[in-house]
């Protein structure tokens, strides 16, 4: 099955996050959200990878490289964002036959991907989501998701689909209600003529937040997990050092003495974990972390290059690429029974779906010494704060 993967999208919805990584780029447990998608479709069968990517696509082949597991990817240059069947359109142009779509900042079990693929024409939906809509892109925006009539479909459309060759034909749409040419009303045209199966995700995390973006790295660490069963070690561990359940060490990567680590948890390469340090899963430290005596990280997203101080405490939170927590730094975790934990975006309060929440560190962040940050507050890229300060709104 030749695959379309979209990862052309700007992600402004995961702000700041991706002011320093492309939104496909995010790292999902053992791999980036395109990494694990690309693999997803080729353990479903995928016979050729295209992946829809912005023009300047060097950080998506570096990541990809040519080939996936053996299977050939080509990356197709989308000018403009000017919609998803415009990406659609311009990575079909390599190859004739039926395809699959699936979004390249979503998260799907791979099982329902593989079945998706076996009962081709096919449509993947979300069942704990409502009924479906014609607007199916690339993961779920949810301003497309409102619009267009409904299907007859056991809950909403995921982005994922397994199309016939007549779909090829279908894809010059005009400009929507969005602005934007949409894949959502090529595929309106193709239901007319054809019966798509649906085809039901186990999950599917559409990552559009950062706090998305935590609950895509614990599923996706947890079905690692799953699979994987014990630790790996690439890199230095002490024998001084414990390493509990699903731990994977990075090449070059330095857990140091007393260091507890209770998985899942992946460390990257070139990590370091000084001692004394408590990381609890399901976590993830990326590429050249460097983490301070006594600190204590649990189920929280450390992006490459960042620095968490000694004594510091972060907390269902996510990190951006190379921030600097200075010693003491700690982030409060809202926890709620059975309720939702409310953050700020922007002007907005939205819930985040989560029971307990800590706060959005953005890339290039220097906190002071002993700083204090608020659960709910998102700290934007470059953003500085005073030694003993509390942070209780975004800044």
């Amino acid at each position: 099955m030749q695959t379309v993967i979209l990862a052309a999208g700007d992600g402004t919805r995961l702000t700041p996050l991706t002011d320093a990584t492309p939104k496909p780029l995010l790292p999902v447990g053992p791999g980036s959200l395109l990494v694990e998608t690309a693999r997803t479709a080729v353990e479903a069968g995928a016979s050729a990878l295209y992946i829809a990517v912005p023009p300047d696509y060097r950080c998506f082949h570096d990541e990809l490289g040519d080939t996936v597991d053996g299977v050939p990817v080509t990356f197709a240059v989308q000018p403009r964002p000017v919609g998803t069947a415009d990406a659609v359109q311009r990575a079909t142009q390599y190859f004739d036959g039926p395809f699959a779509v699936l979004p390249g900042d979503a998260l799907l079990d791979r099982a329902s991907v593989r079945a998706l693929f076996a009962h081709a024409p096919a449509v993947g939906v979300d069942p704990d989501r409502g009924p479906g809509t014609t607007a199916v892109g690339d993961g779920g925006q949810p301003d497309a998701l409102q619009r267009g009539r409904q299907w007859d479909l056991p809950g909403r459309p995921t982005g994922a689909c397994a199309l016939p060759a007549s779909a090829h034909d279908l894809l010059e749409v005009g400009v929507g209600e969005t602005g934007e040419r949409e894949f959502a009303d090529a595929l309106a045209s193709l239901v007319d003529e054809v019966e798509l199966e649906p085809v039901e995700h186990g999950y599917v995390v559409d990552v559009d937040r950062p706090w998305d973006l935590l609950a895509a790295s614990e599923l996706a660490l947890q079905a690692w997990a799953s699979e994987t069963g014990e630790a790996t070690c690439a890199g230095t561990v002490s024998d001084r050092a414990r390493l509990a359940g699903a731990v994977r060490v990075g090449t070059d990567a330095h857990i140091s003495d007393g260091v507890v680590v209770e998985g899942p948890a992946i460390i990257e390469s070139g990590a370091s974990i000084a001692p004394n340090t408590v990381v609890r899963g399901p976590s993830y430290i990326g590429p050249d972390v460097e983490v301070g005596p006594a600190a204590a990280l649990s189920r929280c997203v450390i992006q490459r290059g960042s620095t968490i101080g000694h004594g510091s405490y972060v907390a269902d939170s996510v990190v951006g690429a190379n921030a600097s927590l200075a010693p003491g730094t700690t982030v409060a975790n809202r926890r709620h029974d059975g309720d939702t934990v409310i953050a700020r975006a922007g002007d907005e309060r939205v819930p985040t779906g989560r029971s307990a929440f800590g706060a959005v560190v953005g890339p290039r962040v220097s906190t002071g010494i002993d700083t204090s940050i608020d659960a709910g507050v998102t700290l934007s890229t470059g953003t500085r704060t005073e030694p003993d300060e509390c942070v209780l709104r975004d800044r």
